[in-house]
């Protein structure tokens, strides 16, 4: 297999062992998970030709002596010292060994909250967070990548103000991910402006919030900086298959994966470009894969490996979605697009639950879901796939484009310029290719304001920037619909993007039943000074009409959608 050189530079820099190629790599993860020589060359065959990729420790640890294969953590953290300073212990063995942390603060008391054990007050939940940051930035994951750490406070927590401040100063908390877990009953006081409840976790019931202002708190610091992002936590909990095992509080560090305290889910994501045509096949071996890796994992913490025996959560998602797309010459953000991606998660459901049910038969192992009977507490989820999809050289999980042309920074102090080479090939077949217009897409990584291209094109190729709030959503929804965990997904902005945007994609998500949102605005890190605009949303995001507003709410005219914000 002929890897592109953006491969092997990854490869060289963090997978490879000393003296390790690609074939070499193949072998060594194929037979450290296969159970027997078929398994282990079926498994050698999809990963040897990119067909599918598992998460970054099995590619990392398989066959070391780093034994854990997962990406993804939770753990537990009470309100007592021993417990903050044993949760910091576990976060840096986890991270040892090449895992990511996610961790709720909910049970934390908040700033002044008073300690009747020593009659003082506590320092409360940021400054613990500041702990574990600093434990993150001595210990890296496996000693190859900076430390991952998911965040997470529920909005009805007496510090949550504190919280959703907590990044805004620059290189705070680095390690950090951070989402606010808001709840049905916070979004309904939010729609209709009214005031809820915050509740001490030691104290009960300790004072109100305007929910109104408090979402606009959130969306305010995400237009400033992507942060923090918002997990449904209600909605998660609502269709967690498994819900006699305990209620889900936080995500792993990227909120693709929902899991219980000292839980653990390992992960691998089908190239869908080159398994379309044998979907059902590769759907199925990337469930016997996930299992097998289960069994060859050890796990950094006993209670991880205890839990992870009783639930077997794996994640199967996909990449390469917009090259799909590009190749059928679909818009990212048509309703075609959206349809496709119902049906083909569909199918991928479909045979991955129906495998599933088959090793548990196998086995006469079942986990009782609330959809039946099967071997696995979860299935599906959909990550970001950063460095596996420049393994693989295809678009990163189900993301548009981020840019048709790109910089590649080379090790002998050179760099060379790439254009997406679906878009070139279709230039080429259309003979509108010329000097120009490659001069162009290289200045500008867009095709949008090129005048001899046609529109046709220009819709196929929008990059994330360039697509609606409306369509970056309603394509997280429409694979929502049939993931049975969650799905990492950036709601990209134009930097030009206002306050009641990123309100609107809040909304948006929400209503259309995500698990999470992740916003960013482009350009917005760069930003020193937070300016809220209050400008209204002036245009339809389904039909482009110009919308009527009436005390806060926004009416089209044109297709009758409506949105009411603050």
């Amino acid at each position: 297999m002929k890897l592109s050189e953006n491969a092997e530079t990854v490869l060289a820099k963090r997978y490879y062992l000393p003296g390790e190629d690609w074939d070499g790599l193949c072998k060594r993860v194929s037979d450290a998970v296969g159970k027997d020589e078929e398994s282990r060359k079926k498994y050698f065959d999809a990963i040897n030709n990119l067909y599918f990729l598992p998460n970054s420790p099995t590619l990392m640890n398989a066959g070391t002596n780093l034994p854990n294969l997962s990406a993804c953590f939770v753990l537990n953290l009470d309100d007592s010292m021993e417990s903050i300073m044993d949760t910091a212990k576990n976060m840096a063995l986890v991270f040892k060994s090449g895992g990511g942390v996610g961790i709720s603060f909910d049970n934390i008391r908040e700033k002044d909250a008073r300690v009747s054990e020593t009659n003082g007050v506590a320092s409360g939940v940021v400054s613990f967070m500041e702990l574990y940051n600093s434990v993150a930035n001595c210990v890296k994951q496996g000693g190859k990548r900076r430390a991952a750490l998911m965040g997470s406070l529920r909005v009805d927590h007496p510090e949550i103000l504190n919280f959703i401040d907590c990044k805004l100063e620059k290189n705070k908390l680095n390690n950090f991910n951070i989402s606010v877990c808001v709840t049905d009953k916070f979004m309904k006081a939010a729609e209709n402006g009214e005031e809820y409840e915050l509740i001490s976790p030691v104290n009960g019931v300790v004072g109100k919030l305007n929910a109104r202002d408090v979402l606009l708190r959130i969306a305010e610091n995400a237009h400033e900086n992507g942060e923090p992002g918002i997990l449904f936590i209600d909605t998660a909990n609502k269709y967690n298959p498994i819900p006699q095992f305990g209620k889900y509080k936080t995500t792993n560090p990227c909120g693709e994966v929902y899991l219980l305290e000292n839980e653990a889910c390992n992960l691998l994501s089908l190239n869908i470009v080159q398994v379309i045509d044998n979907l059902e096949y590769y759907v199925r071996l990337s469930v016997r894969f996930l299992n097998d890796v289960i069994d060859a994992g050890k796990y950094p913490l006993p209670q991880i490996h205890e839990q992870v025996k009783k639930t077997r959560k794996i994640g199967l998602g996909i990449m390469g979605w917009a090259d799909y797309l590009a190749l059928q010459k679909i818009p990212y953000d048509s309703k075609t697009a959206r349809k496709m991606a119902e049906d083909i998660e569909a199918q991928i459901y479909e045979y991955a639950n129906d495998e599933s049910l088959k090793i548990a038969v196998e086995k006469n192992e079942f986990i009782d879901t609330i959809d039946g009977l099967r071997y696995n507490g979860t299935l599906l989820t959909i990550a970001p796939t950063g460095t596996i999809s420049m393994i693989a050289d295809c678009s990163s999980s189900i993301e548009p484009y981020f840019a048709l042309a790109y910089t590649k920074n080379v090790m002998d102090g050179h760099s060379l310029k790439y254009i997406n080479p679906i878009l070139l090939q279709i230039l080429e077949d259309e003979g509108l290719w010329c000097s120009e217009v490659k001069a162009q897409i290289i200045k500008t990584g867009s095709i949008q304001n090129i005048d001899t291209i046609p529109q046709s094109i220009k819709d196929v190729f929008k990059t994330a920037n360039e697509i609606s709030i409306s369509g970056h959503v309603k394509m997280q929804s429409a694979f929502q619909k049939y993931v049975d965990n969650s799905i990492s997904k950036t709601i990209n902005l134009q930097s030009d993007a206002t306050v009641n945007d990123v309100l609107l994609a809040y909304v948006m998500a929400y209503n259309e039943g995500c698990k999470g949102i992740t916003v960013y605005r482009d350009g917005s890190r760069n930003n020193q000074v937070l300016t809220t605009s209050k400008s209204k949303i002036d245009k339809c995001p389904e039909c482009k009409t110009k919308l009527s507003h009436n005390e806060g709410c926004a009416t089209c005219p044109g297709c009758g959608w409506s949105l009411c914000t603050i």
